[in-house]
């Protein structure tokens, strides 16, 4: 839709007119995230009771855009300040009975934590994604001028300095892929520990054992799954004779390919190790829950657990 759409924005204001309509997809993806998390808990019985989520997907899909916008702002800065706030307003608003769910996690943790792997992450993500796009840009100009050149000695200078920085562009994604490659198992690992070990529930709560490497060999393993798709989904592009289109939505169809068949490897194979390596690594902290629990198997029936190992 992008590619299609021209900027209403006139001049050099027209960057803009993206740049916010990529915080809008942000944003609405974690109202839709959140819109997910009420529905599943307003539908989910434990001993007996009912878990409740009230908070309106609107209210968050606001307080989303606005910090989506102060991260942007901030260079990503207030990333994790934005992170606390949405925490906390998702679990205000989560009960169990008579009592409501808390997260008291801290932005300065997080950075203190994270002092060089959120960066490394968060900038590395941008510049790669920035990089890619240059590239795109730079073969429709180089392909655009190649048919020019013999006419036109200008097209041939604009095809030569496409060429080159195509070139230059596809040096810096080879030196950023492993830094994202490395760098994401480990930043999940991180926010992970953090979110956990922030959440309240009156006396109770957890510490977990996450480590950075925890999900280091999961998400490798799905790395190359994700790369034996992009090889055949290319494999069956070349086939088909779609490889010199013009056509951008054949980059999308071949994009869609790969997220749909990934997303569907990663939630049959690797999800139930991820969501079991999550809950191997937690203690619960409060006496009277634990005896509770030790003396007495009480039923779970709902849509928040449909998805957890055994």
């Amino acid at each position: 839709v992008l590619y299609r759409l021209e900027s209403p924005l006139q001049g050099e204001n027209g960057e803009y007119f993206f740049l916010g309509t990529a915080i809008f997809a942000f944003a609405y993806w974690r109202a839709m995230r959140f819109a997910a998390w009420r529905y599943r808990l307003n539908h989910t019985l434990w001993r007996g009771r009912r878990l409740r989520v009230e908070g309106s997907v609107a209210a968050y899909f606001l307080r989303a855009f606005g910090w989506g916008t102060a991260s942007a702002i901030s260079l990503g800065l207030a990333w994790p300040s934005a992170q606390a706030a949405l925490n906390r307003y998702m679990l205000r608003h989560t009960h169990y009975g008579s009592h409501c769910f808390e997260f008291v996690g801290s932005s300065a943790i997080l950075t203190s934590r994270g002092i060089f792997l959120l960066p490394a992450w968060l900038w590395s993500r941008i510049l790669l994604i920035i990089c890619i796009l240059a590239i795109w840009v730079c073969n429709k100009a180089l392909n655009e001028n190649m048919l020019k050149m013999l006419d036109d000695e200008w097209a041939g200078s604009v095809a030569d300095a496409a060429g080159r920085s195509m070139m230059g562009y596809s040096l810096v994604v080879v030196v950023l892929l492993p830094i994202v490659a490395f760098a994401y198992p480990r930043f999940v690992a991180l926010t992970w520990k953090w979110q956990l070990e922030g959440v309240r529930f009156g006396e109770a709560y957890v510490t977990s054992g996450l480590k950075l490497s925890s999900f280091m060999g999961i998400y490798f393993v799905f790395y190359a799954f994700v790369a034996g798709i992009v090889l055949l989904t290319l494999l069956a592009w070349s086939t088909l004779e779609w490889w010199y289109a013009d056509e951008p939505m054949y980059l999308v169809a071949a994009f869609y390919y790969c997220a749909i068949a990934a997303d569907v490897a990663w939630s049959w194979l690797f999800a139930p190790r991820f969501w079991a390596t999550v809950i191997r690594s937690l203690t619960l902290h409060d006496p009277v829950l634990l005896s509770v629990i030790a003396t007495k198997a009480f039923p779970v029936h709902g849509q928040a657990f449909a998805k957890l190992p055994e």
